[in-house]
């Protein structure tokens, strides 16, 4: 029994050295304590300060226009009127709004096909491409709603001319109009820096987004 409890009472003797031992090597290491200490209490504060307060205003983007008519310019100066979006100007093409990202005077590119006015009159679906800069998912992000808003808007004025064609009465068009409209559901808390990041994540390698309108 003595034998038994003399080598219980070795091996804790030896596993406190080693501890002792390894614990003060820790403190000694400016690397280790550098890890350990400053690391874990610099990076959330500088994390949080960069996503805070998780707003984009007004970021540059490039029309690539190809219908040039009135429903086309109507679409532009909506999405210029959201806050995330902030048109600085026309493209002739793609290529050249492609030159215009890559010298980073925008982050994004609208392209509207030729025949978006047509379609829009016929009442048949129209595509609208975005293309957005990926280095920064929150102005993917900003984008994503902000084209969501005005694609929901869209849908309603072409809806209400519509019915107003059909000859509904003006005072039911509102209603009828407002039973059809999607909305959009914030699942997380808009102020909290980390909250986003799944749903960001699942937007990380789309490099485009196409709007039905």
């Amino acid at each position: 029994m003595m034998k038994i409890l003399n080598m219980l009472s070795g091996w804790f003797v030896g596993l406190f050295r080693v501890w002792r031992r390894e614990f003060s090597l820790v403190f000694r290491d400016q690397g280790v304590m550098l890890f350990f200490l400053a690391l874990p209490t610099v990076y959330p504060l500088v994390y949080a300060l960069i996503y805070n307060p998780e707003l984009i205003r007004d970021v540059a983007v490039v029309v690539v226009d190809n219908s040039r008519t009135a429903e086309s310019r109507h679409l532009v100066r909506m999405l210029d009127a959201t806050e995330p979006v902030g048109i600085v100007g026309y493209a002739a093409n793609k290529a050249e709004a492609k030159r215009a990202m890559h010298e980073k005077k925008c982050y994004g590119v609208v392209e509207i096909p030729a025949d978006y006015g047509r379609r829009i009159g016929r009442g048949e679906t129209a595509n609208v491409s975005f293309y957005c800069d990926m280095s920064l998912l929150l102005r993917y992000r900003q984008f994503t709603m902000a084209l969501t808003q005005v694609q929901i808007a869209a849908g309603a004025e072409i809806q209400q001319r519509t019915l107003a064609d059909l000859g509904l009465p003006a005072e039911c068009q509102p209603a009828v109009c407002r039973r059809s409209q999607p909305g959009i559901l914030v699942v997380y808390h808009a102020g909290y820096p980390h909250a986003d990041s799944a749903a960001e994540r699942c937007a990380r390698g789309l490099h485009d987004c196409r709007s039905r309108l």
